[in-house]
């Protein structure tokens, strides 16, 4: 696998959060996540969540309970106030297959070698507002397939006249090069962005993990 990843916290500390966790040396779980609020409540709030998180599949890798089980730990933990936006997948190289969960985050992208892109949005509401059954998606992950995870702050990045990068402008990029390398691919989205937003400040905090199949 390549991976690629940047996170960019509009202050100093943010509410983004992406994660790579090794099972075992065929199974890695990839998490990307937004915590409503920014600054050093919305950090307190992820550092709670990765830790949970990581207990969690200390004792289980069945993602279907983890992530009940988290939401329930937030619920516990939080005002509703502080949800999260929440993705997680686990990519098993032997069986060449993603099982994911989207709760109510921007839906990643899974785009094969012929350029073919599907978005993962099975799953759920966000974590941490209200108890729910959560459902689960699992796909083939083939080689020279790219799994493209974001937050809303890549896709909401305004320019002076208060236009979005939106989208299509994500879905742009990827199509013009897919077939580079992770690290190409996600510094060519960030200088994409960039482009746009010109001297404009983010107003939003901005992760982007991309994990590409190369065997």
């Amino acid at each position: 696998m390549e991976i690629a990843a940047e996170y960019i916290p509009c202050k100093e500390v943010g509410g983004d959060f992406y994660d790579i966790i090794k099972l075992d040396e065929n199974r890695f779980i990839f998490v990307v996540a937004d915590v409503s609020g920014k600054g050093i409540p919305g950090a307190l709030v992820v550092s709670n969540m990765q830790a949970t998180l990581h207990a969690f599949l200390e004792y289980s890798d069945d993602l279907l309970p983890v992530v009940s089980r988290l939401n329930e730990a937030i619920i516990r933990q939080t005002t509703t106030d502080r949800y999260i936006t929440f993705f997680i997948g686990l990519y098993d190289h032997n069986k060449s297959k993603l099982s994911c969960i989207n709760a109510g985050h921007n839906p990643p992208w899974l785009i094969n070698k012929k350029g073919k892109m599907k978005e993962l949005k099975t799953g759920g509401i966000f974590i941490g507002f209200m108890p729910w059954e959560y459902e689960i998606e699992e796909i083939p992950f083939n080689k020279d397939d790219t799994l493209v995870m974001y937050t809303d702050g890549l896709v909401e990045a305004m320019d002076n006249e208060e236009d979005e990068f939106q989208m299509k402008g994500l879905k742009k990029t990827i199509k013009e090069s897919i077939s580079v390398s992770a690290e190409k691919l996600k510094a060519e989205i960030i200088e994409r962005v960039n482009d746009h937003i010109g001297a404009v400040p983010l107003a939003d905090d901005f992760t982007l993990l991309i994990s590409r199949r190369i065997a």
